[in-house]
């Protein structure tokens, strides 16, 4: 059976929670809830969401053990951290 999927927000000019935990094989779902879009990229270039438009979710599945950081493109003061076991 697969493991649910991790769901997060962006809200705030911020990634809540700022570390997302989730079991290698797993799934993250990020929604936006700001009026401005924002992107999830990843320090070291493993993902790239892209710009997401208010109202819209971008999700990513972590196949992979580490820790991943990134950051949003646009708002380059935006950070967060997904830890995958």
């Amino acid at each position: 059976m697969a493991a649910a999927a991790v769901h997060a927000n962006i809200r705030n000019l911020a990634f809540v929670p700022a570390t997302i935990q989730v079991a290698a094989g797993g799934e993250v779902v990020w929604t936006n809830h700001d009026a401005v879009a924002h992107s999830l990229t990843a320090v070291d270039g493993s993902f790239d969401s892209g710009l997401i438009q208010p109202g819209a979710t971008w999700r990513h599945t972590f196949r992979r053990a580490g820790t991943f950081a990134f950051h949003c493109t646009p708002h380059p003061f935006m950070h967060g951290t997904v830890v995958v076991r």
